[in-house]
Order: C-alpha cells, then structure tokens, then sequence
C-alpha cells in the first residue's frame, strides 16, 4: 500500500518519508526502487531519504554500492548525501573512501564539509558494524506518529 502512495505522490517531502519508511518497515522488496530513486538526478531531499531508506534495509551489499557513489558519480550533492549516509550507518570500511572525500583539495567545499561530518559521525559510533540494526542517533520518525499509524497498518 505504501508504494503505491509513492508512485501517486506528487510532494517531494511527502515522497522523501515514504522512502524512508519503507527502510524503516523492512520493506527489502524495494531495494530496487530506492536505488533507482538515489541515482536519478531528482530533488536532492528524496535521494537523500531514499539512501536513509537503504540503510535501514542493512543490505551489506548496499554498502559497497554506496563506496561506489562516493568514489564515481559525477554529482557532488548525490555524493555529499551518500557520505552522510555511510557516517550514519556507522560502518568501518567506509573511512577511507570518506577520508579521500575529505581531502579532495580540488573538491566542492560543501562537499568536503559533508565527508568530515560523516567521519565525525562514525567516530562517535560505539560498535560500528553494518550487521547492527541502523539507527540515526536518537531516531525521531520511529517514534513519530505517522510512522507508528504506518507500523500499524503493516
């Protein structure tokens, strides 16, 4: 039901939780989708939400996609986003692609500046391990009442 909400949705904010919250529900059968919608050149919130969406689906697999991005597309907000996610996720290998991002001296600043939040953020990661569920520090849309209507409805 809910991918057929995101199909009909027209709001980018609206279609930015959808894709979240399939993460968030386990929905591994849109996997696909959410990669689709991270690498088509659209509004960078939902391709932001659509990578926090994989994240929740802890697909080790996404995480070498993921490196991918970051080391080859040739847009710098889709690669600032994946750096976000990767810091979020917590994992280990992902410190040295996220360190040559950092240190690209002919790279976006903006850019650069997202890479060194996502190292920060590893850094204060207990156990990074990708196998451990995915949380987003103190993680407000699971504990919101859309997401918990939606929870409900599953």
């Amino acid at each position: 039901a809910l991918l057929s909400r995101l199909d009909k949705a027209k709001e980018v904010e609206l279609r930015a939780r959808i894709v979240e919250a399939l993460g968030v529900l386990g929905a591994q059968e849109t996997t696909d989708q959410l990669l689709t919608i991270l690498r088509k050149d659209g509004p960078e919130r939902l391709r932001y939400h659509a990578a926090i969406g994989l994240g929740f689906l802890a697909d080790a697999d996404l995480l070498a996609e993921f490196h991918g991005r970051i080391a080859n597309s040739d847009s710098d907000p889709e690669r600032a986003i994946v750096a976000r996610v990767v810091g979020e996720l917590g994992d280990r290998a992902s410190i040295d692609p996220l360190l040559e991002l950092a240190g690209g001296e002919k790279l976006d600043a903006e850019l650069r500046r997202h890479a060194l939040w996502a190292l920060g953020t590893l850094g204060r990661h207990a156990d990074p391990n990708w196998r451990f569920p995915f949380g987003r520090g103190l993680n407000f849309l699971a504990t919101s009442p859309a997401v918990q209507m939606l929870l409900e409805m599953r």
